[in-house]
């Protein structure tokens, strides 16, 4: 189904203002949109070939915006920059003379359809709301509320991206320091959990957090205390894995054991956010 001129037309301005605001890679998403949808599209093809970075596809893409329209100025001028030709000259525009304005007319369905905005994650979905940052539109489920309105999820990534500094080493030294951890608190709960039963259930209601937080404040010193977005959890999933099968291996201390990681987890992962 051919999209709609109004659509279209909406859809080339979200896709020029996002690729004004410098946003190459949303621009490029949603130029490839528009050409999908209207690969009739001169304009968008132009505008693709404008943001993309491989010279090939450059090409290409203004090659195609020339085939559907020969008077193309963006994609006649920017295949000359690229193919290093002189720059055509256009005939300056004559602006024609005022003509009397005519009497207003009643606005129409379609031309209100112009200001209709959809998401550029969801592009089947009308919406009002457009992130703050960048300009590009979002639906409501897209949308991240912050104090100063809402952003979409590429920009609250990049702003989330500016906290995590960790490099990967800080992953291989907090990943091999939480195994060592592990096995040694597994093996501790393996031989007293034996020992003590009923008791050490008690002491590891006490005891688990504790260390949960002593483990997780070691690996945290041990890598300059840097951040890393999917550090919390892979040293949490190693947690659990290092402290079960010390325990499986000595055979005691199970319900001990569950109490320790239910208690000891969640304080590591805490730790290392």
């Amino acid at each position: 189904m051919s999209i709609s001129q109004p659509r279209l037309r909406s859809m080339l301005r979200q896709a020029d203002k996002v690729a004004a605001n410098g946003k190459r890679s949303a621009a490029e998403e949603l130029y490839r949109q528009i050409t999908e949808e209207a690969p009739e599209s001169a304009a968008g093809w132009a505008g693709l070939a404008g943001v993309l970075l491989s010279p090939a596809e450059k090409e290409q893409a203004y090659e195609k915006a020339l085939a559907l329209d020969p008077n193309n100025k963006a994609a006649l001028v920017g295949l000359a920059e690229l193919r290093g030709e002189p720059i055509p000259e256009f005939p300056e525009e004559v602006e024609p003379e005022p003509e009397p304005e005519p009497e207003p007319e009643p606005v129409e369905a379609e031309d209100e359809e112009e200001y209709v905005y959809y998401c550029y994650r969801h592009p089947n979905r009308e919406t009002s709301l457009r992130c703050y940052t960048c300009g590009k539109p979002i639906c409501i489920d897209c949308a991240r509320k912050t104090s100063v309105g809402y952003s979409c999820p590429d920009c609250q990534r990049e702003l989330q991206d500016k906290y995590f500094n960790a490099t990967n080493t800080d992953y291989i030294l907090a990943s091999v320091l939480a195994v060592v951890l592990g096995v040694i608190g597994g093996v501790v709960i393996g031989f007293i959990g034996a020992l003590t039963g009923f008791l050490f259930w008690i002491i590891m209601f006490f005891v688990g957090g504790a260390a949960g937080s002593f483990i997780g404040g070691v690996l945290k010193r041990a890598i300059g205390r840097r951040r890393g977005r999917y550090l919390p959890m892979i040293v949490a999933v190693i947690m659990v894995i290092t402290t079960i099968l010390p325990v499986l291996v000595l055979g005691g201390g199970f319900i001990g054991m569950i109490i320790y990681l239910v208690t000891a987890v969640p304080a590591v992962y805490y730790q290392m956010r």
